[in-house]
């Protein structure tokens, strides 16, 4: 966990600086921002590392890698990967493995790397938001084929898989750029905790530094009305049951950069 942990935090620091260089916004959010207040670190259990960018940042962020790091770090998504069964996208150390177990079924498997969100500008039009809230809803569960649920939800899925997840993701994204995040009031991030997605465009304004792991880096300028919104009392630590990381079986690194070496 300590060698992997230090792996992320290398491909972190190659991120940030990146986003430096090129004046790109980035705010950490979820489980890092979560253990950055209240850790100075990562959570003790957590074992990844979580951005989002504003839509307009979020899409020159490929290129950007690719001229940048040639074939040595890539930029992963289901436009990219028809297996990757995400919303959001990884910057990755393309040589890396990660196995964990799970409690049914294969491994789950990864590369070494964080995990990148899209923060997209709510529209104002009531149309557009129904419009764009319906096309996001048929792609998770079009990308949710090998996951839980009842026996039509399965059945549903499946038959989801006759529509190409390129053409919705061109779809979705095609209504999130009629918003831009400069003028929008509210934004929306494509991430895990449906109903608690939408804040306050000011929440994360032109962000605050946070301590993570000895290194500065950007969180929302109100990390505590963002945390509360998506947390609930997020200083208040979890029962020991749920306190559980991925149950990592094998690490391949690779080239993957290691702080201290």
């Amino acid at each position: 966990m300590r060698r992997l942990r230090l792996a992320e935090l290398a491909v972190l620091d190659e991120f940030v600086s990146l986003c430096e260089r090129h004046e790109l916004r980035y705010y950490i959010v979820y489980g890092t921002l979560l253990g950055a207040v209240r850790h100075h670190g990562f959570i003790p259990w957590d074992d990844d590392i979580d951005v989002a960018m504003p839509r307009e940042d979020y899409e020159r962020l490929p290129l950007l890698v690719a001229n940048h790091f040639g074939l040595a770090r890539k930029m992963q998504s289901n436009r990219t990967e028809a297996s990757f069964e995400n919303l959001f996208s990884k910057f990755v150390v393309s040589t890396s493995a990660v196995r964990a177990a799970t409690v049914k079924g294969p491994p789950l498997e990864w590369k070494i790397g964080i995990d990148v969100f899209a923060l997209d500008g709510v529209p104002a039009s009531p149309l557009l938001r129904v419009l764009r809230a319906s096309f996001l809803r048929i792609l998770k569960e079009r990308l949710r084929v090998r996951r839980r649920g009842n026996r039509w939800k399965r059945l549903a899925r499946r038959a989801l898989q006759i529509v190409p997840a390129r053409l919705l993701w061109s779809a979705y994204e095609a209504t999130a750029r009629r918003t831009a995040t400069t003028g929008a009031t509210k934004w929306e991030c494509l991430g895990p905790y449906d109903g608690r997605q939408t804040f306050p465009r000011e929440w994360f304004g032109d962000g605050r530094v946070q301590d993570f792991e000895g290194r500065q880096v950007i969180g929302p300028t109100r990390a505590h009305d963002y945390l509360a919104h998506v947390y609930g009392d997020y200083m208040q630590l979890p029962p020991l049951e749920a306190r559980g990381g991925h149950r990592i079986i094998d690490v391949t690194f690779g080239d993957a950069p290691m702080l201290g070496s």
